[in-house]
């Protein structure tokens, strides 16, 4: 009583005709694993240590329920979409082609052929000239020219520029005079060179009454000289004829040309002015040399964008009787 029953058990076995190895002696006094039965005549097999299940250090209940479902598939890593850097501004000459071209794509003069179509466009590219220049509202004023009235014998005997400044407005006039009306600008968009005798000698006009400006009939020395500045298409040029006339009457000629970034909308491009300007006759300063930062006009440089950007109607820009209306000459 109190014992275990390996005993009885031994017993049993013995009288079955079979041997074990004692039990009690594999299992020591008070009871414990019963030993495996050795077959007769086999040496005693040393029990097995007990079996634990391992676990899965990063299982526990709430993850193994949550594997027992489906995780769905594996989602693609994000990889960041190259964006090149943005291009910077690509200038090219504005010819009077890709002007009408431009003027095309964005309906101005449609519906128009010949020479109406021409004065429409050449309107717009006159105000946006303008407005680039900051010189909104333009000139109307007539200036009597009795150069070009001699040259035509008669009329035309008279120029209205785009725009008529003081002589300090295109070089800082330093320790010179500031004269008013002695800076008279011109917008052109011909196909070829502007002479002397263009437009029935409208150049020549606009050098003569620069001539008798305050500044022309001042100046003693070299500075303030009077200027004519044309600001045109990019295939406008100057004949070679006008700097030396400019010259002997004492007026600088100066030329901008019109350029557009071929990086923005084709159909409606940026539209820059090309700095610095050239100088026709740089020898009407002589012995000074006009440097370009001796130009007003990098104080507050001139703006760009295409060509519908002037918030003024280009028709407030006509003239009633003006002798040169603004046209594109190809």
């Amino acid at each position: 009583v109190g014992g275990d029953n390996s005993g009885a058990v031994a017993a049993v076995a013995a009288g079955a005709g079979g041997s074990i190895t004692s039990v009690a002696a594999a299992a020591g006094v008070g009871g414990g694993a019963m030993a495996k039965a050795t077959p007769h005549g086999e040496a005693a097999r040393a029990p097995r240590p007990p079996h634990r299940r391992r676990r899965h250090p990063r299982l526990g209940t709430a993850a193994e329920a949550q594997c027992a479902q489906d995780p769905g598939p594996t989602p693609t890593p994000t990889v960041p979409v190259y964006m090149p850097p943005p291009l910077g501004p690509n200038l090219v000459g504005l010819t009077t082609t890709k002007l009408r071209a431009i003027a095309a794509a964005q309906g101005i003069g449609a519906g128009q052929t010949g020479i109406q179509q021409s004065r429409t466009i050449g309107l717009e590219f006159e105000n946006w000239v303008l407005w680039a220049m900051n010189q909104l509202p333009h000139n109307k004023e007539i200036f009597y020219s009795q150069g070009r009235k001699n040259k035509n014998n008669g009329l035309p005997a008279s120029v209205i520029p785009e725009q008529v400044e003081n002589s300090g407005w295109w070089i800082k006039p330093g320790n010179y005079p500031d004269l008013p009306k002695s800076s008279f600008f011109e917008v052109k968009a011909v196909n070829g060179a502007l002479t002397l005798g263009t437009s029935q000698w409208q150049t020549y006009g606009l050098i003569d009454i620069a001539s008798q400006s305050p500044a022309g009939v001042f100046t003693p020395g070299n500075f303030p000289r009077p200027v004519v500045v044309f600001t045109t298409t990019s295939n406008t040029t100057i004949s070679p004829m006008v700097g030396p006339q400019a010259t002997l009457l004492g007026v600088a000629i100066w030329q901008q040309t019109v350029l557009y970034d071929v990086n923005s909308n084709p159909n409606n491009p940026d539209l820059y002015i090309k700095e610095p300007p050239d100088q026709i006759n740089p020898e009407v300063y002589l012995p000074v040399v006009v440097q370009p930062t001796t130009l007003r006009r990098f104080l507050a440089p001139w703006k760009h964008g295409p060509l519908t950007s002037s918030p003024r109607p280009a028709t407030d820009l006509i003239v009633p009787g003006d002798p040169d209306p603004a046209e594109v000459v190809d």
